[in-house]
């Protein structure tokens, strides 16, 4: 440019990426990203005397738990500026047009009768809604920016503004004095995390998950001391672990925790937690509530998903072959406690 400036296009690859010292850096289509590049670009911003160092992150949110619903979660929950617009943003002004009969006025609310000049005509709009194969996830996800997309996902009911409560308020600790059942969930892991997961039921039959630890590198022995604090914190009574690693199981009932081997049973173990994640009318009240504090196990829940379009519950357990097997400690952890938890409830005791 005339005053000395320069724009620079850089491809998608860590050796691209890495070496620049640039103050602005702008990142497109981040959630297309290896998030491996992402964290790679990020310490290539650098101020100047005159301009002050800054990241611009552009993306639509293509799928919940992908990389820019996390860069957005973690931007919400520090307070940095957010940014949101949609399709009619950049539309032309609707005229001469019967909003009675638009496909469009359910999202539109007359909003385009006072729109600018916008590039995109109405028509073209109407038909990217009405496109075969475009269904309301896409039109939502990527025409209106108001979730991410949600295809294939195990537990498309998780609502964040729903599901969650803010453990750090004082009045948590009187919800815990609510709890009358107290289980864990574990899932073994090495280089993967192992993950001990608390799941807890109050008077009212509701199911919070109030802690999680995820440990990398943590043999049995290790994991074990970890359990213990955990069992005296929360008033533990059993931890259901995944059955497979029976050697784990044997040296944590050596150590003295009392330790059950979960019910494997993968499409059971997703219904009944997607059973909890259902609004039930007429109040329409939570049924289980998951803390704030939980990063880990809020991503991995947003991004546990199927392999392709599976619909229904009547595969009996292919879902373990249909599921993505990446990132599911937490959610496997989940499926442990919550059959674990049904089973103290209904014997009374395991």
């Amino acid at each position: 440019f005339r005053d000395g400036s320069r724009i620079q296009m850089l491809a998608a690859s860590e050796k691209s990426v890495r070496g620049h010292h640039v103050p602005r850096l702008k990142l497109d289509e981040v959630d297309l990203f290896d998030p491996r590049i992402y964290r790679a670009a990020i310490p290539s911003r650098k101020s100047t005397p005159t301009i002050p160092a800054s990241v611009h992150i552009y993306s639509t949110m293509n799928h919940a738990g992908g990389l820019m619903d996390e860069i957005i979660t973690e931007a919400i929950d520090k307070g940095r500026k957010l940014y949101t617009w949609c399709i009619f943003d950049v539309a032309e002004r609707c005229e001469g047009r019967e909003c009675d009969h638009c496909i469009l006025w359910e999202d539109c609310q007359g909003i385009l009768l006072e729109g600018e000049s916008g590039y995109y005509s109405i028509d073209d709009i109407i038909a990217i809604k009405t496109s075969p194969g475009f269904d309301q996830d896409d039109w939502e996800s990527q025409m209106l920016c108001r979730k991410p997309g949600a295809k294939y996902l195990v537990w498309g009911g998780y609502d964040e503004q729903v599901h969650l409560f803010d453990d750090t308020i004082s009045g948590y600790n009187d919800i815990k004095k609510q709890f009358k059942n107290v289980v864990a969930g574990v899932d073994w892991g090495y280089v993967n995390p192992t993950v001990i997961l608390v799941l807890a039921e109050d008077s009212e039959g509701i199911l919070w998950v109030p802690d999680a630890w995820y440990g990398t590198g943590a043999l049995p022995e290790e994991s074990a001391e970890i359990a213990k604090k955990i069992r005296e914190k929360w008033g533990i009574s059993y931890f259901f672990a995944d059955p497979e690693a029976t050697g784990s199981i044997d040296k944590w009932r050596r150590m003295g925790l009392k330790v059950a081997k979960g019910k494997n049973a993968v499409e059971r173990g997703i219904s009944a937690v997607a059973s909890r994640f259902i609004l039930h009318p007429p109040h329409r009240k939570p049924l289980i509530r998951i803390a704030k504090s939980l990063i880990q196990l809020r991503r991995e829940i947003k991004g546990y998903r199927y392999r392709g379009e599976v619909t229904g519950y009547n595969r009996g357990d292919s879902a373990r072959d249909d599921i993505i097997k990446k990132d599911d400690h937490g959610p496997d952890a989940l499926r442990y406690a919550m059959l674990g938890i049904h089973t103290v409830k209904s014997v009374g005791g395991y």
